[in-house]
């Protein structure tokens, strides 16, 4: 029940993001024909760069957990045996192993945040690059219609919104069904279980 809860608002964006889409390109193809499909292409271009940007930034951040992990580790087994450390002056070489880790741990951070760099500059940049090549063409080799513009300018505001939520969107399938399948395999009867279901008294006949 809380999984279905915690699903259903992403299961809706999942439903509602590509609906949104396509209303919105058919309004913008009734404004500006043909030109809006600039737009849509240069996204489409974008996206995969916005995902590989977000998929290495997730992953070097698993590795960045796991180094603060070794270093919280290192500072706990110091406190813990405080004493034995002050004993045998073993600070100096407990504190390189701590710093070392810190190190390690901060170079990780630094690579998170430069995918994270490219990954807003991607889906930050790419509308409003988008937006100007559609109107500088659609100004070249069209008649230009001042109502038109200012319609296509609040429909690619709001494809704006649509492409900065895809990237969160697509992933979802994979996300809902991991968990899923990991539901059902704990619940599949073991092959030992199966195998002993004619000898039990509820499935002989009467």
């Amino acid at each position: 029940m809380l999984f279905a809860g915690m699903m259903f608002p992403q299961t809706m964006q999942f439903i509602m993001t590509p609906v949104q889409l396509i209303v919105i390109m058919v309004l913008l193809w009734r404004q500006i024909d043909a030109y809006s499909l600039i737009s849509l292409g240069f996204l489409i271009l974008v996206l995969p760069v916005a995902g590989f940007a977000g998929k290495k930034m997730f992953a070097l951040f698993g590795l960045r957990q796991a180094a603060a992990d070794s270093r919280v580790k290192l500072v706990t087994e110091l406190v813990n045996a405080i004493r034995i450390v002050k004993y045998y002056a073993w600070e100096v070489p407990m504190n390189s192993n701590i710093m070392k880790s810190r190190e390690g741990e901060i170079k990780m951070l630094q690579r998170v945040f430069r995918w994270a760099n490219v990954l807003f500059l991607a889906i930050g940049s790419a509308p409003v690059i988008a937006t100007g090549l559609t109107f500088i063409f659609y100004a070249l080799y069209s008649t230009p219609n001042l109502t038109s513009i200012f319609t296509a300018l609040n429909l690619l505001t709001l494809l704006r919104v649509v492409f900065i939520m895809l990237p969160m969107v697509l992933p979802f399938p994979r996300i809902s069904l991991c968990p899923l399948s990991l539901t059902c395999r704990f619940c599949r009867p073991s092959r030992a279980l199966r195998r002993s279901w004619p000898r039990l008294a509820v499935f002989r006949s009467t």
